[in-house]
């Protein structure tokens, strides 16, 4: 019994280890200052964690994520009106979910690069000491994915929008890139 438990401790010892690290995709793994052992009679937030600051960074710096998210939303801001009683179009509905669809299309891709499932992220999102890349990721990600905020920024965009004056089609062009 001692030596099964020791396996299994052995084992738990290993499988700590490796989520101080996150794959790059070409097989080498790389140690983004994850202190495994933190986690160990400590509290799971005082664990750094480097693939919550590297998704928070393609959030909110990498060229992928700002052609396809800007993209779209410059593609389907002008569909979005103001609407006083109330009635919202299934149109806008089917927009978001769309939108929504692409946002996680990019996140899990992103995550497969790191070496990380979506539910070990949201482990790691959860236990992060870096509260300023969770709350960065969490208010570019989430915001969007709520209905209200999503139409508002899209409406906050059309006026922005209509306040340029561009050459006919550069809109459609920049949109079509995505």
């Amino acid at each position: 019994d001692d030596f099964e438990e020791e396996e299994e401790e052995e084992e738990e010892e290993q499988e700590v280890g490796e989520l101080g690290q996150c794959s790059l995709g070409d097989g080498a793994d790389a140690d983004f200052g994850i202190d495994a052992d933190a986690d160990r009679g400590g509290k799971a937030g005082e664990r750094a964690d480097g693939c919550v600051k590297a998704m928070a960074s393609f959030v909110s710096d990498s060229e992928q994520w700002t052609v396809q998210i800007q993209g779209f939303l410059i593609q389907h801001c002008r569909t979005f009106e103001v609407v006083n009683d109330g009635e919202e179009q299934l149109e806008w509905y089917e927009i978001h979910r769309e939108f929504c669809k692409l946002m996680e299309d990019l996140l899990e891709q992103e995550l497969s690069k790191l070496g990380v499932g979506v539910e070990e992220f949201i482990g790691r999102l959860n236990a992060s000491s870096h509260a300023s890349a969770s709350d960065e990721f969490l208010n570019a990600v989430l915001g969007l994915e709520d209905y209200v905020h999503f139409k508002q920024h899209c409406l906050a965009l059309k006026m922005d929008l209509l306040g340029v004056s561009l050459p006919p089609d550069t809109l459609d062009a920049f949109a079509s890139k995505s």
